[in-house]
């Protein structure tokens, strides 16, 4: 409806008009400026040399800075007058005083903010009653980012001057930019009938014709009629909430998002003062601890207005993360980290969970919530899914245990709303449950744009009056889900599936990868930790990895520097926790020798390599174990074209697939139609190329990789096919190695192609109508079926560990180290290994990579499950006689110790298990050190009642336990 505008050139000459009437330029302030690559902080910029600049003189490249000084004087003639400065420079800026930020000065701008007098955010009050002589002495740190990824305009001085404004022109300009929006809203607006556009048309015309007399106040007056009219109060109710959906990284660096999210705060506290009825939210404790670091004064402003409700926090989470590659623990993580930061400086717990732009959310999550106090969940996602409209905008989202939280999907589709008529009507048109007569509506410049600016308030507080708009207040979206809570509201159970995006499950695979060893590594650190009574402060590393979670970054939608300095990142977390856990294993040890620890909550017995030799290792759970040089690798052979053991026998054919697998155990054949196919497949450009999968690339024939070189061999008690491919300029190297009944392919890849797609695809004799998911703290099953609309829309979806078809006794399983991204329809299980888009990183996944993944055939999925733990939980080698017992256990196999830590207030031990297996389970938790009590708790650690050492899980239950220290 915004192109609509176009279509009505004499009300677009009447704004111009308007506008020219509003500012008048009394003079020019003088410009100094400091160049630079990277930001200079605010404490030495009275160190820096300024130079003098003039308009239209560039200062910098893609993301370069620069401070300006900007100096001048009120003239005397302009006394008594409403004097502002219009500042722009043609990219994103902070104002100073005196060293206190002010406001941000920036042309990244929402449509409404385009139609403004000056769009964008450049106009800074200097005085509504200028006194004459004023001395102008500002300092602006600015940026420059582009807008929206595109640099097509240069960093250039464009304005730096004085104005007078003329306050009824700019009146009368946002009435009559309101009443032209509620008109060209009415062809989709069923609350404006053909009278009332008649009428407001009528008033347009008549108060101009007023306007273009110079009778300016006559206009004002005639216009002012259409804003009379009393509201129709059987429609909906629109809460309106200020909102600034800050991207902590994407089109521009993480360092950048820091200083945009002083820039958005400062901006929001202005408005706040300018407006009465403004209520801003925001969430992300990472963007307040940003601000507390770089700007305390202005932190602890915002603090004051958090307190009296003018500042609304959402979410209470450390960033808006994505929900889908993630494990368990690091989402509650999530929720922990936030929550203390939140309650310890602020005071605050809100009750919501704030995802705006998240790709979609696994069924566990509604347990997740609601374990650390959370009732409410708002996306606006689910109304991007491409082929089946989500069918219910309020409703109960009803968790896989049953867990149930009250969920709301903003109609609009946008957190991102510009709040004007034209806003409104389409939030309405799109309102599925318009029987709750309540609906959010989430308005400012997001993503990395500063907030709501000057038109969305103007128009906002015209909207709030005039018939033909829903009725619309402003207020916080904790009392819209207060109000939302005593409803009638239908029920949904299960995943919230995007269908968009799924390209994110697999784009930037380096980054992925390390997200998977650095979630390793923590669980490993923390439960030695437990057991060496160490206090070794984590939270920094933990507080790092969540950033790296937030939704543009570990999904793979950013720019090319955001992943260096995230893998950077991740390489120092990880050898890091590697140095601390070498460290307690080392002052575990007593006499030399060597030791097997196993960190997952299965007894193991295995194989394992060390130094070029191979041991025999056992342990039980979360314990050491004993190695023992004696190997019996039992009846092993291989060929040129095949590999065997005792358990299976596989067969290659020339191209390097894999044509038989003979299950020795079960006498019966696997492959139906070739397992583990290496095959490129077109990925077309896309307009969110790093995000989205285009769904028809199934329909072209793919292209399979080229076999050089290919060699059998047996390594201790394995045996491997190494195989060499080409592909174009890519090389792929993959061992597949037989290591008891599991299938390993142990791979790398130096992957050099443009929107190109490698995938293992596996072609089994088992298969299912449905596929079982890995997720956080549960699986999920997903339709293999390709007749409906819902599933021919899940063309790709995610998983964590693995995913598995089959039935009640006959299993085929591929398990991940590090892939998320799958197809399993029409009886082939397709995993996504590289991509290669071009936007917004053109070298994404170009280069060297390793990962690994296997076939598991077994009987039942516990066995998967159990594999899928070890397969990414290896045996650790120690190189002295360590002696480590369970410090906690349970007596149940359905249920598995995720995570075993100390507490957070270190007078502890924390034990977060689940029930695997969606059944009721008894379990006896043992305690192996001297305690002083087992209590229950929620998810962060609270509320904690004691229990005995038995307790009864539900299917799918998360549970924490915590064990007091004595």
């Amino acid at each position: 409806m915004k192109k609509r505008l176009v279509v009505n050139p004499i009300h677009i000459k009447r704004l111009y008009s308007i506008k020219g009437k509003i500012y008048k330029i009394v003079s020019t302030l003088s410009v100094a400026g400091c160049k630079s690559h990277e930001p200079i902080p605010l404490a030495d910029k009275d160190k820096l040399t300024f130079t003098p600049m003039k308009k239209g003189e560039k200062w910098g490249d893609k993301f370069d800075c620069c401070w300006f000084h900007i100096k001048g004087q009120v003239p005397e003639e302009s006394k008594g007058k409403h004097v502002v400065a219009i500042l722009n420079f043609n990219g994103e800026g902070a104002i100073y005083k005196d060293d206190k930020v002010l406001q941000c000065v920036t042309q990244v701008m929402a449509f409404v903010e385009a139609m403004q007098p000056r769009p964008g955010k450049q106009i800074f009050e200097i005085s509504s009653d200028a006194k004459g002589g004023e001395i102008i002495d500002h300092y602006i740190d600015c940026g420059n980012n582009g807008i929206n990824g595109n640099f097509v305009l240069k960093a250039k001085i464009k304005n730096t001057v004085l104005a007078e404004v003329n306050d009824t022109a700019l009146r009368y300009y946002y009435d009559y930019l309101t009443v032209l929006l509620l008109v060209v809203s009415s062809c989709n607006n069923e609350l404006v009938d053909k009278d009332r556009k008649r009428e407001l048309t009528h008033l347009l015309n008549e108060s101009y014709s007023c306007f273009a007399a110079k009778d300016y106040e006559k206009a004002e007056k005639i216009i002012k009629i259409a804003y009379e009219k009393d509201k129709d109060f059987k429609s909906t109710e629109f809460t309106a909430i200020g909102h600034a959906h800050l991207d902590l990284a994407w089109l521009w660096p993480i360092r950048e998002t820091k200083r945009k999210a002083v820039r958005t705060l400062a901006t929001a506290l202005k408005n706040i003062d300018k407006y009465p009825d403004y209520i801003f939210g925001a969430s992300q404790a990472q963007m307040f601890e940003w601000t507390k670091q770089l700007q305390p004064e202005l932190y602890e402003r915002v603090k004051e207005y958090v307190a009296k409700g003018r500042i609304e926090i959402q979410g209470n989470m450390w960033t808006e993360c994505d929900c889908n590659i993630p494990n368990g623990e690091s989402l509650i993580r999530q929720f922990l980290y936030g929550d203390k930061f939140f309650i310890k400086e602020m005071g605050v717990r809100s009750r919501m969970v704030w995802l705006p732009d998240v790709f979609g959310f696994p069924a566990s999550m509604p347990q997740i919530i609601k374990g650390t106090g959370k009732d409410y969940f708002m996306t606006i996602k689910l109304s991007w899914n491409k082929y089946n409209k989500f069918p219910l905008q309020s409703f109960v989202w009803t968790g896989a245990d049953g867990s149930e939280i009250v969920a709301h999907i903003a109609p609009e589709g946008n957190y991102n709303s510009d709040a004007t008529p034209l806003s409104f009507a389409k939030a309405n048109r799109l309102n599925v449950n318009k029987e709750t007569g309540k609906a959010l509506l989430i308005y400012g410049a997001g993503d990395g744009g500063g907030g709501p600016g000057e038109g969305h308030l103007e128009v906002l507080e015209r909207d709030k009056k005039l018939n033909g708009i829903n009725v619309i207040k402003q207020a916080s979206a904790q009392s819209f889900f207060e109000e939302l809570e005593k409803c009638e509201l239908k029920k949904y159970q299960g995943e919230l599936y995007l269908e968009k995006h799924q390209g994110t499950y697999t784009s930037q695979g380096v980054n992925k990868l390390y997200n998977r060893l650095v979630e390793r590594a923590l669980h490993n650190v923390e439960w030695l930790q437990a057991v060496t009574a160490s206090s070794q402060e984590l939270d920094e590393i933990w507080k790092e990895m969540l950033l790296y979670q937030f939704h543009d970054i570990i999904p793979g939608s950013s720019i090319n520097r955001v992943y260096k300095e995230s893998v950077e990142g991740y390489k120092n977390m990880y050898q890091k926790l590697l140095a601390m856990q070498d460290d307690m294993l080392g002052k575990l040890g007593g006499k030399e020798g060597l030791t097997v620890v196993n960190p997952t909550s299965f007894k193991r017995e295995e194989y394992i390599k060390y130094k070029d030799s191979w041991y025999n290792a056992r342990c039980d759970a979360y314990s050491s174990g004993e190695l023992s040089a004696t190997i019996d690798a039992g009846d092993i052979k291989h060929g040129n074209t095949f590999i065997e053991n005792e358990y299976l026998k596989v067969v290659f054919n020339k191209h390097g697939v894999i044509v038989s697998v003979y299950d020795k155990v079960r006498k019966c054949e696997q492959s139906k139609n070739g397992l583990n196919k290496l095959v490129v497949y077109k990925d077309p450009k896309m307009y969110y190329n790093a995000w989205d999968i285009n769904s028809k690339y199934i329909k072209k024939r793919p292209k399979a990789l080229t076999l050089v070189t290919s060699k059998s061999y047996i390594d201790g008690p394995e045996v491997v096919m190494e195989n060499n491919y080409i592909y174009n300029d890519s090389t792929v190297n993959q061992k597949v190695i037989l290591k008891g009944d599991l299938i390993h392919f142990d791979t790398n890849a130096d992957w050099h192609e443009r929107h190109k797609m490698l995938r293992a695809e596996f072609m089994p004799t088992i298969f299912s109508d449905e596929v079982n998911c890995d997720i956080q703290f549960c699986s999920i099953n997903r339709s293999t079926k390709n007749e409906t609309s819902v599933e021919k829309a899940q063309y790709e979806i995610c998983a964590q560990k693995y995913v598995a078809v089959g039935d009640s006794d006959n299993y085929f399983a591929l398990v991940n180290d590090c892939k998320y991204g799958y197809r399993v329809k029409d009886g082939t299980i397709s995993l996504n290994l590289l991509r290669s888009p071009k936007y917004p990183d053109p070298e994404c996944d170009m280069g060297a990579h390793s990962f690994g993944y296997a076939i598991k055939i077994c009987n039942n999925i516990k066995d998967v499950v159990e594999t899928s733990y070890k397969y990414n939980n290896p045996l650790i080698i120690v190189n002295k006689a360590v002696e480590i017992k369970p410090i906690v256990s349970v007596d149940n196999e359905n249920v598995i110790i995720e995570t075993i830590k100390n507490s957070e207030n270190g007078e502890g031990v924390v034990v977060r298990l689940y029930e695997r297996y969606g059944n009721t389970e008894k379990v006896n938790i043992s305690v192996n050190f001297k305690h002083n009590g087992i209590y229950q708790c929620n998810l962060l650690e609270e509320n904690l009642t004691e229990i005995s050492p038995e307790i009864t899980l539900t299917p799918h239950q998360i549970t924490t336990i915590y064990v007091k220290k004595i």
